[in-house]
């Protein structure tokens, strides 16, 4: 069984807003067999969360379960990607003489891992092939680790704030009615300044 590795260091309460997400493990069980001419599944896995993306390598001959480990993979996410994207997983058999299959695929939001920062935490995300049939189980082994705030350079209160620079990094307009199947723009302005997105 998995032990869960946490950090003793005391969390300071703040809420996450960008930070890196990383990806020590996956381990996939129960896999359906898509071998056509028999033999044993050759498997590999593809994630994707907003614009992220990740691909392993495949494993030959893994069959039913295939474990990923030592991935060492990061990515830079902000507490919008967490909130409003889900993870989707991607388990597809790698064929040299014939295309690859998918055999199943599932998605779930790691939302929560926010709770848990500078833990590691499994998310377990069941897949299915087409018709909606279960072909078998990702779990996945992620540690968000919150971007650190230099409190000498960026004042809580803003008191001591006179100049620095504002950067939007995502725009989105939900549950707006009359806009569906339509191209929309926004227009942003702030005293002498405007600017409108593609």
């Amino acid at each position: 069984i998995e032990k869960q590795t946490k950090n003793d260091t005391k969390k300071s309460g703040e809420p996450f807003i960008s930070g890196s997400l990383s990806l020590r493990k996956i381990v996939c069980e129960g896999l359906a067999s898509v071998e056509a001419l028999g033999g044993k599944n050759d498997p590999f896995v593809e994630l994707k969360l907003g614009t992220l993306s990740f691909k392993t390598e495949s494993i030959d001959e893994a069959g039913s379960t295939a474990v990923f480990d030592y991935l060492g993979q990061h990515f830079a996410v902000d507490r919008d990607i967490l909130e409003f994207e889900k993870l989707k997983v991607k388990v597809i058999d790698k064929n040299n003489a014939f295309s690859d299959v998918v055999i199943g695929e599932g998605s779930a939001s790691i939302l929560h891992l926010i709770e848990h920062s500078e833990e590691e935490q499994m998310v377990s995300i069941q897949i299915t092939n087409a018709k909606g049939k279960n072909t078998g189980r990702v779990m996945l082994f992620f540690t968000l680790t919150a971007e650190k705030v230099d409190d000498g350079v960026i004042d809580k209160n803003l008191a001591s704030f006179k100049m620095g620079e504002l950067r939007i990094l995502r725009i989105r307009a939900q549950d707006v009615p009359g806009i569906h199947h339509k191209t929309i723009s926004v227009n942003l302005r702030c005293a002498d300044w405007a600017q409108t997105t593609h």
